[in-house]
């Protein structure tokens, strides 16, 4: 068979003339110009952290305000119940209680004022 030892196969090469001091001096470079970039991405990682923040604060202000969460949430303080008496309390609107077949269950029809009617007027 072959007697080529482990070694054999290995040429040792000598770098050409001036090439180890280029291959230094371009992976100097390179770690120079990567240490200048890191300060960037962490600005822009941080500009587009804020970014989606501001983002989804927005949407959820915008859906604090919107009319349905608005009628949801007076439905919701109206039809819970009062410690003082087993109605419904009605800020800023009105209810009227519709007859129900089962006399376990009451039903109310919630109407909200419009907002110049809400506020009384002032002298």
């Amino acid at each position: 068979m072959n007697d080529i030892r482990a070694d054999d196969w290995r040429e040792t090469l000598d770098p050409p003339a001036g090439g180890l001091t280029r291959l230094v001096d371009a992976i100097e470079s390179s770690r120079a110009r990567s240490l200048r970039l890191q300060p960037r991405f962490a600005l822009i990682g941080v500009g587009a952290m804020a970014a989606v923040v501001a983002v989804f604060g927005l949407a959820l202000q915008i859906q604090r305000n919107s009319p349905q969460h608005r009628l949801r949430s007076a439905l919701e303080a109206a039809l819970s119940p009062a410690a003082e008496d087993a109605g419904i309390r009605v800020d800023n609107g009105a209810a009227v209680e519709i007859p129900s077949a089962n006399p376990n269950v009451r039903m109310y029809w919630v109407a909200q004022l419009p907002p110049a009617a809400a506020e009384p007027a002032r002298p």
